[in-house]
């Protein structure tokens, strides 16, 4: 009896699995409905505002401003993307020369600013599998059997 219970949950296993819904993130479906880039999504639907910088900007206000993009010094990346900004990243920004920065205020919705710093792809171009620099693969039918003529 241990054996046939044993094979039971082996095959209820399978079928759950079969059941199991895949995740995705929110942006990836934002990106087929036709916001292509992150700043399409943020500008729809969060206020994209320039936050002025100074040595005494309000420290409990400034844990709510998040960049919009990657702030770089180069090649090396001084505030990133949708991560709250400090103080430290504020002093760094002052002395590299920038007066203002893109900021949304993450106290709106934060589900949406989780989905865009998930997200490796920054347009929906990045979203396509072998779509590098412009040139997209079409994949061949025989990958997707479900989509094979039925005869």
């Amino acid at each position: 009896m241990i054996g046939g219970h044993r094979r039971h949950l082996e095959t209820q296993s399978v079928r759950d699995r079969r059941r199991r819904r895949r995740k995705f993130l929110a942006t990836t479906f934002l990106r087929a409905l036709g916001f292509p880039t992150d700043r399409d999504i943020a500008q729809h639907f969060y206020n994209i505002e320039k936050l002025k910088l100074s040595e005494n900007i309000d420290e409990e206000e400034l844990g709510h401003k998040v960049p919009f993009e990657d702030i770089l010094d180069g090649e090396l990346t001084v505030a990133k993307a949708y991560e709250p900004l400090t103080i430290g990243i504020v002093r760094q920004l002052i002395a590299l020369g920038h007066k203002s920065v893109e900021v949304i205020d993450s106290n709106e919705d934060e589900i949406l600013l989780k989905s865009l710093r998930k997200d490796p792809a920054e347009d929906e171009e990045s979203e396509v599998p072998g779509a590098r620099n412009g040139d997209q693969q079409a994949l061949p039918r025989s990958d997707f059997p479900q989509l094979r003529k039925r005869q």
